[in-house]
């Protein structure tokens, strides 16, 4: 039995996937470069996924070093996994809507296009709540740790440091997280958030 089997076999809930991460951290810190290889490695064959990782960016001993890009590096990992997965179904699904709408096109070819065109809109369905869910996964994260940030006096550069970090995520993933800001909005950025959060998260309307 191979050792992606027995892997597989012990990593099977988002706890496990977290303890592989701290795991993998513990013994690669001192590598970055090699610790993200790992990350995509893991992540390309399912060990681990998109929200297992951005729980690990935000834990608590990990959001003490946002100040290092290294961290949004393992972000954009995460989200790339998720949004531009969809953005390339997207682009499919409008290329194969443009074969069918080709008059010139035989009975055969068009039940081939058909048929892929009914697997991408299938697997579009298959990603499109892990868009929000990731969003609000991340949003989250964002407001725990400066929540915390505000009550402390002595971390005024990792406060900067991590508005920063949280208007930058925002800016790159603008486009995608657009149709999910309503929901962000009511569920996240709502009066029970901190006014100054509040007040970052709508400086940022103007990436969507």
């Amino acid at each position: 039995m191979s050792y992606n089997i027995l892997l597989k076999e012990c990593i099977t809930t988002h706890e496990t996937k977290l303890v592989l991460l701290k795991t993998l951290y513990k013994y690669w810190h001192k590598s970055q470069n090699r610790m993200i290889t790992l990350i995509q490695k893991l992540q390309q064959y399912k060990f681990v996924d998109p929200m297992s990782i951005i729980d690990f960016v935000f834990l608590p001993e990990n959001c003490a070093m946002h100040s290092q890009s290294y961290w949004m590096r393992l972000l954009i990992i995460a989200l790339d996994r998720v949004f531009l997965t969809h953005d390339g179904l997207k682009r499919k699904l409008k290329v194969a809507n443009e074969r069918l709408g080709n008059l010139d096109i035989t009975d055969e070819e068009r039940n081939v296009v058909e048929s892929k065109k009914s697997k991408i809109e299938n697997a579009l369905q298959q990603i499109e709540p892990k868009l929000q869910a990731a969003s609000t996964k991340l949003y989250s994260g964002f407001i725990s740790h400066l929540t915390k940030l505000s009550e402390t006096s002595d971390t005024d550069y990792l406060k900067s440091a991590e508005q920063g970090n949280f208007i930058w995520i925002t800016r790159k993933y603008g486009r995608n997280i657009q149709a999910h800001v309503n929901a962000l909005k009511e569920g996240l950025f709502s009066e029970k958030c901190d006014p100054a959060i509040v007040e970052l998260w709508t400086k940022c309307q103007v990436f969507f």
